[in-house]
């Protein structure tokens, strides 16, 4: 018999699973034989190929499963373990047998469960079919009776149907700098600090003043080769990590490469609801350690229910397909500070216009022929974001300008247009062409930064 439930072990109400899901299809085995006429009753060995419907669901692979894929044999099946799942819609020749010990008994006993994921809206049926290698993969039954009519025993499918559902709890992360501000542009610079947050959002509809989450925890996973945490023997994670003081319970953060594992905390019996706005749970420091994007992402807490997310009045506890996981990034430029702008790349002065004074700006600079050591005075001298200061920048700045000029004077609006900037190619165009400066920029090298 198959039997679908969620991570937790319970059925899923009137057999719908919500799309996204993971799941599990647990197989089990009884002896149906009546005990007053047997009184040794019990599965001894079992083995069964399990089919699906790979249109609506599909096996969670697990590369450090010897099966290739997250599947779990019942305790008491120790001994000739064994499933295939080299074909997509079946996982082959599944089972195990005892390796000592009595009977079993009467009552059904797990024999192994897999776990899946649904992955589109329909109905879905999980099948038990007979094994195919005989004898070695043979039912049979306590005291030694091998089971070789495929008329005596029974297999019992499961159908469930995957639904939309509305979430019930966010859990998300946000990137701060040290005083809990949005980084600018979403980026730091290598050898820079900053802080990641995870906060818990109560998200029932319509709002009450009883709404807010008790408990909240999850593993936060993290790019090791950009990123470290910052350590602190004083802290009783060894970390830079503080708990937000509305939940002063339960706290809980392990480090580990790459991950904080089953991170957060719960409120105090009768503290007040923390209402349905997104609610801090923790704060970690981080370094940056080298160049590139650093992803940050949040999953399900595996100690349950320990570390399950409850929600308050009433107390319920939310199934992890209720929860939406959530993640970001930040970007980590090298330790000179960035030169290109991130809000407007072509905002040189940063006064949230693109104006012919950036042009000037730059044409000045260049002039110099100094080497640049970082975003001078606030001022953002690479607009192309190539790492160097050269005559191609300017020219940025003059096509944008001739692009947009209407009536003789240019739209110097160029706050947030930077998205849809298209520079075809880096030669000028236009009358701001006509300044001269472009010769003289032209014949000049360009300058690494450093």
């Amino acid at each position: 018999r198959v039997q679908v439930v969620d991570l937790s072990n319970n059925p899923f109400p009137n057999n719908k699973v919500p799309i996204g899901a993971e799941f599990k299809v647990q197989t089990y085995v009884e002896d149906l034989r009546d005990p007053p006429v047997v009184p040794n009753l019990g599965v001894f060995s079992g083995y069964t190929d399990l089919l699906y419907e790979t249109r609506h669901v599909s096996v969670i692979p697990d590369s450090t499963n010897s099966t290739g894929i997250q599947l779990t044999f019942g305790a008491d099946y120790p001994a000739g373990r064994n499933a295939i799942s080299d074909v997509a819609g079946i996982v082959d020749e599944a089972g195990a047998l005892q390796s000592g010990g009595g009977p079993l008994g009467p009552n059904e006993v797990l024999l192994f469960e897999t776990h899946f994921t649904a992955d589109r809206l329909g109905q879905a049926t999980f099948f038990p079919d007979p094994a195919d290698l005989l004898p070695v993969h043979e039912t049979s039954i306590w005291p030694s009776q091998i089971v070789d009519d495929l008329n005596d025993i029974l297999y019992l499918d499961q159908t469930v149907e995957i639904v939309n559902v509305t979430p019930l709890v966010a859990i998300d992360v946000q990137v701060t700098d040290l005083s809990g501000n949005p980084l600018p542009g979403g980026q730091v610079a290598v050898g820079s600090q900053f802080k990641l947050r995870m906060t818990v959002d109560d998200l029932r509809s319509p709002a009450t003043a009883q709404d807010g989450v008790f408990s909240a925890y999850a593993d936060v996973t993290f790019d090791a080769l950009r990123v470290t945490p910052v350590v602190d023997n004083t802290n009783p994670t060894g970390f830079d990590l503080v708990f937000n003081g509305s939940y002063p319970s339960g706290r809980n953060a392990q480090f580990a490469p790459g991950l904080i594992d089953e991170a957060g905390a719960i409120q105090n019996n009768n503290a007040p609801p923390l209402g349905s706005n997104p609610v801090t749970v923790f704060e970690a420091t981080f370094t940056a350690d080298s160049v590139g994007t650093a992803e940050f992402a949040t999953n399900r807490a595996d100690i349950q229910p320990l570390h399950e997310i409850v929600l308050n009045t009433p107390p319920t506890q939310v199934p992890t397909y209720q929860v939406t996981f959530g993640t970001t990034s930040v970007t980590i430029v090298p330790a000179t500070a960035p030169l290109q702008n991130p809000t407007n790349s072509l905002d040189v002065n940063d006064d949230g216009f693109v104006s012919p004074v950036d042009a000037l700006l730059l044409i000045n600079r260049i002039n110099t022929n100094d080497k640049l050591n970082g975003a001078e005075g606030e001022m953002f001298y690479d607009t192309s974001g190539d790492g160097s200061i050269n005559a191609s920048d300017v020219i940025r700045i003059i096509n944008y300008l001739n692009d947009h000029n209407t009536g003789g004077e240019a739209d110097t609006t160029g706050e947030g247009e930077d998205d849809n900037i298209v520079i075809p190619d880096e030669r000028p165009r236009g009358l701001l062409a006509d300044l001269a400066l472009f010769d003289e920029l032209g014949r000049r090298k360009h300058w690494q930064l450093h």
